[in-house]
């Protein structure tokens, strides 16, 4: 599971699991594997699954209909998760896929998220100053 913030062009992209999440998996502290499961059931079907943002990135970028989409990736240094984006990262730039990709210093918490959101839209909205 990855834990970038991912948003295009056109609308952002999320992978979301079922509605057990508002009821089970906050029960669960996010560290937990139980937790994670909970979101997007067992991580052995994860591989070419609608949560797998590896997959989708592929069957989009072979699409011919597909419109081109640009993309904004951040990731805090301290991230647990950030070896995983570096290879989403990676896999979408060979697939040649407009990313703007960022990483600097922070973790996965919601205060870096709050203040990272600010440059997301900022790339989304280059002519309207953000407050």
């Amino acid at each position: 599971m990855l834990s970038c913030s991912l948003a295009s062009g056109a609308a952002p992209i999320v992978g979301v699991g079922s509605n057990r999440f508002a009821t089970v998996a906050t029960k669960r502290r996010i560290g937990q594997a139980a937790y994670w499961q909970d979101v997007f059931g067992d991580p052995a079907a994860l591989p070419g699954s609608f949560n797998d943002l590896f997959t989708a990135a592929s069957d989009y970028a072979k699409n011919e209909s597909s419109k081109p989409i640009r993309l904004y990736m951040w990731c805090g240094t301290e991230d647990s998760l950030l070896p995983g984006n570096h290879a989403l990262r990676d896999h979408l730039l060979a697939l040649g896929y407009d990313l703007t990709y960022a990483e600097s210093a922070g973790n996965h918490a919601w205060q870096w998220w709050d203040l990272h959101i600010q440059d997301v839209l900022r790339w989304l909205f280059p002519q309207t100053e953000v407050k």
